[in-house]
């Protein structure tokens, strides 16, 4: 065969014989030149009979007409199958806030911090809580030292809980029927060592064991021992006495205190 251009040779326009041979440069092996050594190959060695692509399939969402050539597609999403997403929903995802969470229909009764329906931070429907004033009632049985009625929230001093003082000369004293001054005005039940924090109660149904000698009906008076209320009245001239509420029984008392008092001659 004449030497000749490859570009002057006869253009070849079906598809090779696996027998039919090719030329290609070998540029691993320079024998021939610098550039690479001219060597044959058989197309059946270059590309096999098996090779290239012979049909395109889809697994769902995504769709394959087929064949070599197929169309391919991607369903949309439904609710219950995977798949492509419109720009509707694209609008709608992009306009949740981070760590948005499904509405729940919220149950007040629901005491289970864990559970959906939990309401959290629940304001105290048995406190109709004022500036100064509490009105106090309860939903849940009584324990040692819990209340019902009204609390003032109100005056200094420092307070013993459960012990009973009267507003005097802007502090609460405690009481003691010897003297007029720690008997008349304002009487209450400490609720803790605070006026203006923890309140007295002035009006209402308190439960202490301390209250567990006086028998049901038993009439409260201010005792002559300083801070305590007695179902003794005073009796020893120069005493003051001065309804303060009444024994319920069982540990509890109401505190109704009167207006007057008496001093004893």
């Amino acid at each position: 065969m004449a030497t000749s251009k490859l570009t002057d040779r006869t253009e070849l326009t079906t598809t090779p014989a696996s027998d039919d041979v090719l030329h290609i440069v070998d540029v691993n092996d320079t024998t021939g030149s610098p550039a690479g050594t001219s060597k044959k190959i058989k197309y059946s060695n270059l590309v096999s009979a098996s090779s290239g692509v012979t049909s395109v399939t889809g697994t769902a969402p995504i769709a394959s007409t087929g064949g070599t050539t197929p169309a391919i597609s991607i369903a949309a999403a439904t609710t219950s199958a995977a798949g492509s997403m419109s720009s509707a929903d694209k609008t709608k995802l992009d306009g949740i806030a981070a760590g948005a969470e499904v509405n729940v229909q919220a149950d007040w009764d629901e005491t289970d911090s864990a559970d959906d329906s939990f309401i959290a931070n629940k304001p105290n429907t048995n406190e109709l809580d004022g500036q100064i004033l509490e009105y106090i009632t309860r939903s849940t049985a009584y324990a040692n030292g819990t209340i019902e009625g009204e609390v003032l929230k109100y005056g200094g001093g420092t307070l013993v809980e459960t012990k009973a003082y009267v507003y005097a000369s802007s502090a609460w004293v405690a009481v003691d029927a010897d003297t007029e001054n720690k008997t008349k005005g304002l009487f209450g039940i400490a609720l803790g060592t605070s006026g203006f924090a923890n309140g007295l109660l002035i009006r209402g149904v308190m439960k202490h064991t301390s209250f567990s000698t006086f028998a049901i009906g038993d009439i409260l008076y201010i005792s002559t021992t300083e801070g305590l209320v007695t179902n003794v009245a005073p009796s020893a001239t120069g005493d003051f006495v001065r309804v303060v509420g009444y024994a319920l029984g069982n540990s509890y008392i109401m505190v109704d205190a009167s207006a007057t008092y008496i001093e004893l001659a």
